[in-house]
């Protein structure tokens, strides 16, 4: 009897464990209505997004040569071991810039970053971008999470501005 109230407890955790999981994905589903503000901005690809990373500190950025894009590298794996590898084939820095946010420190599961649109304005570039927020009725994880992302723009080499934005996070 006490072995089937083990594995009655075991799924009961598990069962709570997948929305947590879904939630840091990003695969909640959505309220109706919140479609996403339209982007007139440049394309752009998402080439890097993690909740553990070495950014205790928010940054914001744009990596325009390899050299900067292993030192950003290294600094997002920072908390893994072993370290992968640096992969510079994630962008062709003779024709791509990476545009990257760190928020720093956040205190659970819950929070993400989310690179919405990239515009080019006169001489200058504007990123603007969401950071995710637990929502009223978000299960999250009690950890540090140290969102980041990167995305790939065409080559630009110029200021740029970044814009905060707050989104919560939808949990139904």
């Amino acid at each position: 009897m006490k072995k089937i109230h083990k594995i009655l407890i075991l799924l009961v955790v598990l069962s709570l464990l997948i929305p947590v999981s879904q939630s840091t994905a990003g695969k909640k589903p959505k309220p109706p209505g919140d479609e996403p503000k339209p982007c007139n901005g440049i394309p752009f690809t998402e080439v890097l997004n993690e909740n553990l990373s070495g950014f205790g500190e928010p940054a914001q950025g744009l990596i325009n040569n390899e050299k900067e894009w292993c030192e950003f590298w290294d600094k997002v794996y920072a908390l893994i071991e072993p370290k992968p590898p640096c992969d510079t084939t994630l962008i062709d820095f003779e024709r791509e810039t990476a545009v990257y946010v760190a928020l720093g420190r956040r205190a659970n599961s819950c929070y993400g970053v989310d690179i919405t649109c990239v515009t080019k304005t006169g001489q200058k570039l504007e990123v603007d971008y969401d950071e995710i927020v637990p929502g009223k009725n978000c299960f999250c994880l009690d950890m540090i999470v140290t969102p980041v992302e990167a995305v790939k723009i065409e080559k630009y080499e110029g200021p740029a501005e970044f814009q905060h934005h707050i989104k919560e996070l939808y949990c139904p």
